[in-house]
């Protein structure tokens, strides 16, 4: 066998391509890839009719990848199961694992499931529509989904188009036609077919394109959607949180404590005695809301009551109950105490003061409270109007501070003589008020210990004032909440016009709540009654206050979209 010698040319030209490959070097410069991929052609094609398929071709000018389409992919009218997929470069094949309904116009929005392979950027407003019979149905709805009380859109919220008399809702089944807000809360349902509807939004966070009422905000309106050929107005769906179980009492407990359990909570009560001359033992909502409980006063019989409570739905138990008590080695429920205003505020002459207790309240000695600019110097505060809730877990009462007092200064002191001179001072400084141990005794004789907390007097100079005319249709009664940092700073109710006197400087949303049917209370909807919900919206821009302002301009009327885009004034200058 001959052998030739390689020329030391060729192992160059070996080498070169061989190194040059293992150190490729990446191409720079010019953009990323922005540009989404487009529809080259589908099968069946958009508007078909009379289509018998059991497949869908979309072929795009780029090579494609498909993700998330069980949860991308909307089907209208809904499908039982979500198409399967296969792709083969530039082409996306469904495959339908439920049948398609006879003479039904059928509407798939992919959104962003299908993107380029290189950067993933979605197709734009992928949708086809094709219909199985010999036209494409044309009705359509569209609107909006908010929430007036916290102003905001939804977005992401499912509305669901149910055919009327359908035995499912909401609650208990999938929707036949549906789809999902955009950023805006806005809302579309194209090729509906003609008929009457029921329709409703609600927060799927479970994506079971059902509504779980005790955990998932939902809305409804009152009437029933005629879609017969004529356009319908845009919805405005206001949605809200709450629970529609039958209310009930879950059980009840005789311990050191008595108490009754709901399933939910509570947001009106009232508790008589069964018998003429008896009287209930003092008692209070617990676990947020959702527990009753009694005290004991001292009883060892038990005692009848009527209880009477309500919940956020109106709905109303009225039952026959037995108050009693054990003896129990059980730890009594901690005594605690807030108080409004709190430590390290200010506060003006006159002022409201409350305290909250976290049990009902036996004793509470006012004239105990020590109110002092330092240790040497105490003096008295007048109180008046003292009040308690029923429960005797609440005391508000006004306090008036002076203006000035005459304080003690001490010049010397020693072990001889103590040489003193009093002055009047103004309190305009730091004011300490100290709650002695023994001032407050709970139903179950605890005591709190000796509080004390620090106020400043408001410099009215500093404040603000706002008011306004209140200029709704039929004058009804409005509840006026005004909010700072995401805070209700203050409430008050008015029919014709309103005022807020010693407001801090800054800047303020309102938001008002109107009491519709004039009993005293702004009520959500009732899905149970179909009751909508009282109006509820937001001022139409930031309120700015500044110091030693008076604005009398800030009138409320009826706006055209109860969300208030924020903000539209300048920040205040503090």
């Amino acid at each position: 066998m001959t052998r030739y010698p390689v020329k030391p040319l060729l192992l160059c030209l070996i080498a070169g391509v061989t190194f040059g490959c293992a150190n490729d070097i990446p191409l720079r410069g010019g953009p990323e890839d922005e540009t989404p991929p487009t529809l080259v052609s589908s099968d069946p094609p958009s508007q078909a009719l009379n289509v018998e398929t059991e497949t869908i071709t979309l072929t795009f000018d780029e090579k494609v990848k498909v993700e998330q389409l069980g949860g991308e992919l909307i089907v209208t009218p809904r499908l039982e199961k979500t198409p399967s997929y296969t792709i083969k470069g530039e082409t996306v094949t469904l495959k339908m694992e439920s049948p398609l309904a006879d003479s039904t116009t059928y509407v798939f929005n992919f959104r962003e499931s299908i993107k380029d392979v290189t950067q993933g950027n979605p197709v734009e407003g992928l949708a086809l529509s094709f219909s199985t019979g010999n036209f494409i149905d044309s009705m359509y709805v569209e609107g909006i989904v908010i929430d007036p009380y916290n102003n905001k859109v939804i977005e992401e919220a499912t509305v669901g188009l149910y055919p009327l008399g359908d035995t499912v809702d909401l609650f208990t089944g999938q929707p036949y036609y549906f789809t999902e807000t955009d950023a805006g809360g806005n809302f579309i349902i194209r090729n509906i077919r003609a008929g009457k509807y029921t329709i409703w939004a609600w927060e799927d966070e479970n994506d079971n394109l059902k509504a779980d009422a005790r955990n998932e905000s939902y809305a409804f309106i009152t009437d029933t959607l005629d879609l017969n050929g004529d356009s319908i107005p845009p919805i405005q769906f206001i949605i809200q949180q709450l629970n529609t179980q039958e209310f009930k009492i879950n059980n009840t407990q005789a311990d050191r404590y008595y108490k009754i359990n709901f399933n939910k909570p509570v947001t009106a009560y009232s508790v008589v005695p069964l018998y003429d001359g008896d009287s209930v033992p003092l008692n209070i909502l617990n676990n947020e809301g959702k527990t009753l409980q009694f005290y004991n006063p001292g009883i060892t019989d038990s005692t009848g009551i009527i209880v009477t409570v309500k919940d956020t739905l109106q709905q109303e138990i009225v039952d026959t109950l037995w108050v009693k008590f054990k003896e129990s080695q059980r730890r009594p429920d901690s005594f605690e105490m807030t108080l409004d205003p709190g430590d390290k505020t200010q506060i003006s002459s006159p002022s409201l003061v409350t305290f909250t207790f976290t049990k009902p309240v036996e004793a509470f000695n006012l004239d105990s409270l020590k109110w002092e600019l330092d240790s040497l110097n105490i003096f008295q505060v007048k109180t008046e109007q003292p009040s308690w809730n029923i429960n005797r877990t609440e005391l508000s009462t006004q306090i008036h501070l002076p203006d000035s007092i005459t304080v003690m200064k001490l010049d010397r002191v020693d072990s001889v003589t103590l040489d003193t001179t009093f002055v009047k001072e103004y309190m305009g400084g730091t004011i300490g008020m100290s709650i002695p141990r023994g001032t407050i005794v709970s139903i179950e004789q605890d005591t709190l210990k000796e509080t004390t907390l620090s106020y400043s007097r408001e410099d009215t100079t500093q404040l603000a004032i706002m008011g306004g005319i209140i200029d709704l249709p039929n004058a009804p009664t409005v509840f006026i909440e005004l909010i700072k940092g995401g805070k209700i700073e203050r409430t008050l109710s008015a029919t014709t016009e309103y005022r807020f006197n010693r407001l801090k400087p800054g800047d303020y949303e309102m938001r008002v709540l109107v009491d519709e049917n004039g009993d005293g209370e702004w009520r959500p909807g009732n899905i149970l009654t179909n009751t909508p919900a009282e109006k509820v919206f937001y001022y139409q821009g930031v309120i700015n206050l500044r110091a030693n302002w008076e604005r009398t301009d800030v009138n409320i009327t009826m706006p055209e979209n109860p969300i208030t885009p924020k903000p539209t004034e300048q920040p205040s200058e503090e």
